[in-house]
């Protein structure tokens, strides 16, 4: 017997009895002989199959609340005083170019401490973030303060918007929106970048958005060589792939 070609000696014989429409099979309520030698009903079965379906939708229900509930948005506020990671630059940049450019920035925050809010430890955190660049050259470098401790002018006005997800998972991610950022240097003298920076703005929507949306939040990271030392790299054939991350410091606030 093909499926789609069901049938039965009797067919059902009241309206309760509704022949059932599976997979192209009509299924009649002809008794069928169990391995107990007992009848066993198309219908009975019928009714079996929906109370295993009903449980397997409780089962994934209660299972889809608990993942819910288990997310914590983050109040107060949280100061990361580690940075590390790297600035990756697609395609690798030249002294000069024109072609557009994507910069992808992966950075990883610890020794993090929240303050007045409803999470007590807070072992890290990744931020990530993309920068579209109309050109893919290496003049914005040239932009690095001289001297020590100066932030550059003019500053960048592009929105940007980074991402931090947290350890432990359970803490809902922390997204900032900046309206720019400024280039700036440490105390070393080392590049880095500066977040918001003067003239700009952060808010911040998930975790630890402070008071205000995150008004307060600010951020920097610095490289692990100096401005010549970049621009250097940048004039070679291969072009500037990327800048490592050594220090810096974030706060969402």
């Amino acid at each position: 017997m093909a499926i789609g070609d069901v049938t039965a000696r009797r067919p059902c014989s009241s309206d309760e009895d509704t022949p059932v429409t599976l997979w192209g099979a009509t299924l009649y309520c002809s008794p069928v002989v169990g391995m107990n030698g007992g009848e066993v009903t198309l219908r009975q079965s019928r009714d079996s199959l929906m109370l295993v379906l009903l449980v397997i939708v409780a089962i994934l229900t209660q299972g889809c609340a608990r993942g819910q509930a288990s997310e914590i948005v983050a109040t107060g506020t949280i100061r990361c005083s580690h940075v590390t990671g790297v600035v990756d630059f697609s395609p690798p940049l030249p002294v000069s170019g024109r072609s557009s450019e994507k910069v992808s920035v992966r950075a990883t925050l610890s020794h993090c401490s929240a303050l007045g809010s409803n999470v007590s430890e807070v072992s890290g955190g990744v931020a990530m973030l993309t920068i579209a660049v109309p050109t893919s050259a290496c003049s914005g470098l040239l932009q690095f303060p001289s001297q020590i401790g100066n932030v550059s002018t003019p500053s960048s006005s592009q929105t940007i918007k980074v991402t931090t997800t947290w350890a432990p998972e359970s803490i809902r991610p922390t997204v900032m929106t900046l309206s720019g950022f400024v280039l700036t240097t440490d105390d070393g003298g080392d590049p880095g970048f500066a977040f918001p920076g003067a003239g700009h703005r952060a808010i911040v929507v998930g975790s630890f958005a402070g008071k205000d949306s995150g008004a307060l939040s600010v951020a920097s990271v610095f490289a692990n060589e100096g401005a010549s030392e970049i621009l250097s790299r940048c004039s070679m054939l291969s072009g500037l792939t990327s800048i490592g991350i050594v220090s810096g410091e974030v706060t969402f606030a």
